[in-house]
């Protein structure tokens, strides 16, 4: 579980997508806005057509496990990754892409 303080509330997401810059990968959207908090906040958004709320929930946990190790690392913005793909090895692959191409704090 990701803590409290490195979550970015979903309720200010509608506002986000507005302003934040957006990066396309193949399976999802990277969605990033600058930030004047001390750490990086993230939140993650899973397209929801033909899919069971059960696939949902373990594409976010999969791609939670993946980020956590590296929250540190990230420089102080908020970030949503908005998945549209349900194919969690093309996820994957891309996250470790998206990880690489990202400046580190």
């Amino acid at each position: 579980m990701i803590p409290l303080r490195y979550r970015l509330p979903l309720r200010e997401l509608k506002d986000f997508f507005c302003t934040a810059t957006k990066k396309r990968y193949h399976s999802f959207l990277l969605y990033t806005l600058p930030s004047s908090l001390p750490h990086a906040r993230f939140a993650i958004s899973v397209k929801s057509n033909g899919t069971t709320a059960v696939e949902r929930n373990r594409m976010k946990r999969v791609v939670r496990a993946t980020f956590f190790p590296h929250l540190k690392n990230f420089q102080p913005a908020d970030y949503c990754i908005a998945i549209h793909s349900h194919q969690e090895k093309v996820v994957l692959k891309d996250i470790y892409q998206c990880l690489k191409e990202l400046p580190k704090a």
